[in-house]
């Protein structure tokens, strides 16, 4: 019991810096992307936009596509030999 203790005191001594590093890094990492926080929201904000946009392109260009004929299958040699 006495070799455990002894063994067990030098280790939570060394600890203590470890941890106390691991909780800095945390700090400076939480500041960091709190930071960067406001400029992610804008950027997402961008794309889903874009995404919106893209999305009432496609469904105009479907329902353009539908008020059309249907085109006859053409076999894709041909289509090579033209």
């Amino acid at each position: 019991m006495e070799g455990i203790l002894a063994l067990g005191i030098p280790i939570i001594a060394l600890m203590i810096p470890i941890v106390a590093i691991l909780t800095k890094h945390q700090r400076e990492m939480a500041i960091l992307l709190a930071q960067r926080g406001g400029t992610t929201n804008a950027e997402t904000e961008a794309l889903r936009r874009e995404v919106a946009e893209l999305k009432d392109l496609v469904r105009q260009q479907t329902i353009a596509l539908d008020g059309r004929p249907p085109m006859p299958p053409v076999d894709v040699v041909d289509r090579l030999r033209a």
